[in-house]
């Protein structure tokens, strides 16, 4: 075996690894989804930037072993009907992301799920500017400058380091975020 075949190997073995890493930790918050008084409302992590032939993002893509960012959408059993958690784990830097999004409308979760897009909640941690932005009790609060029916009007988020995650903390870590999120603006 050459060195380009090793290193070839390695890559492909990193890069299964960090999907197993990353399956364990939606086994994990699935389970803790449930015992914290949340609905998964996917089936699995959407994978975006990597979609299939026919532009589902919700369906396995050829590319998928490559995608670096995984999104988990997530409802409080006893939240309004216009809220919608996200926890976004993102390989590159590698951090994630928990948000709250808070619609001016209800929202139809299963019609948002069947077309997902990632512009369909308008995630601006990107300090997009048509959100202004406030720090509040170590939380970023985006709230949309003009109304526009398929963004949030308030997004509220968090963002830490994916190492900060562990076993014994992804509960506190993740579900006490979320938990907190719903504290505000409710």
């Amino acid at each position: 075996m050459t060195d380009v075949d090793k290193k070839i190997l390695n890559a492909f073995d990193i890069a299964a690894e960090t999907h197993e890493n990353i399956s364990k930790l939606i086994k994990s918050c699935k389970k803790l989804c449930k015992e914290s008084g949340y609905e998964v409302l996917t089936k699995d992590f959407i994978h975006w930037w990597t979609c299939n032939d026919n532009d589902d993002p919700i369906l396995p893509s050829s590319a998928s072993w490559s995608t670096r960012w995984f999104i988990l959408l997530f409802k409080r059993k006893d939240d309004r009907k216009n809220t919608l958690y996200m926890m976004e784990v993102n390989l590159t830097v590698p951090n994630v992301t928990a948000a709250k999004f808070i619609y001016n409308y209800e929202v139809d979760y299963s019609e948002m799920i069947k077309n997902y897009k990632f512009d369909s909640y308008s995630f601006p941690v990107n300090m997009d500017d048509r959100y202004s932005y406030k720090e509040i009790n170590g939380f970023t609060k985006a709230t949309l400058k003009t109304n526009k029916k398929s963004w949030a009007n308030c997004v509220w988020f968090d963002e830490f380091s994916l190492s900060e995650i562990r076993g014994d903390n992804v509960r506190e870590k993740i579900f006490g975020t979320f938990d907190k999120l719903a504290e505000l603006d409710s």
